[in-house]
């Protein structure tokens, strides 16, 4: 007998939610409309004064929708790239028709990409201590700073059981993670998980070490300095948001007559 023919087929993987934060747009719709549009969405950055820089231009994410989500002290207290990860999870988990029982515990997986963490919070904590010393760093700044918080607090504010951690692997964070959640769901040890990626680098810090880089793109109109096609171009322009998608065992989303995007 063929030892092949009595293995154990690998399990078929869905995607059952989507959720979005991004400078095009703060949901799906919005999103595709925005990609469809033919338009930049790069603009002069406006979380930080730049008038002693040399370059202007970011793709930045509107606070009105995460204001919906937050309120103004605790959008101050949350790091922005888990402030994205949070209101992205919320609605790929609410797309995929699962928050409904999130206060008796979800038995979902969460892993998530991020190439530069919780900087705002970093930035913070060190300017902090340049200035005053360590008595100045607030103690919480250790689990504020750590990668992993993101999926820490995705996972404690949606009521997620299943295991949770952070991929940081430069450019490639989110789609390492989405491979991580993929096998995961194919191997069987979970059956639901939300994956994809956030991050938010615009700080002054990082975004001037950035420009130190010398390849962010320097054209003086922000809406044309995003041209990777361009003979041109001049180099890349730094953005933040926020992408989850929910993956799904193919029979565990038909027992629950879920939404099958793919």
């Amino acid at each position: 007998m063929d030892a092949n023919s009595t293995a154990e087929k690998p399990r078929r993987v869905v995607i059952t939610g989507m959720g979005i934060l991004s400078p095009a747009g703060n949901n799906l719709e919005d999103f595709w409309q925005g990609l469809v549009s033919g338009r930049s969405f790069v603009r002069e950055v406006q979380a930080f004064d730049t008038s002693n820089m040399p370059i202007h231009s970011a793709g930045e994410v509107d606070n009105e929708p995460l204001l919906k989500s937050f309120s103004p002290t605790a959008l101050k207290r949350t790091d922005r790239a888990v402030v994205l990860g949070l209101v992205a999870a919320d609605q790929a988990l609410t797309d995929a028709g699962v928050l409904e029982h999130a206060q008796d515990g979800l038995p979902i997986g969460a892993v998530i990409g991020s190439g530069i963490g919780p900087c705002h919070y970093a930035e913070e904590a060190y300017l902090a201590y340049a200035d005053r010393g360590w008595h100045a760093t607030r103690p919480t700044t250790i689990p504020r700073m750590m990668f992993n918080c993101i999926a820490s607090q995705i996972s404690i504010k949606y009521h997620l059981t299943g295991f949770h951690y952070v991929v940081a692997a430069a450019c490639s964070s989110s789609s390492l993670a989405m491979v991580e959640a993929y096998d995961a769901v194919r191997s069987g040890r979970e059956n639901v998980i939300l994956t994809g990626g956030c991050d938010s680098p615009l700080v002054p810090s990082i975004y001037g070490a950035w420009i130190n880089l010398r390849i962010l793109a320097k054209h003086p109109v922000p809406e044309k300095a995003s041209r990777p096609f361009d003979k041109d171009r001049d180099g890349l322009v730094l953005a933040e948001g926020g992408a989850m998608l929910v993956f799904e065992e193919l029979e565990h989303a038909k027992a629950r007559n879920a939404k099958i995007y793919g």
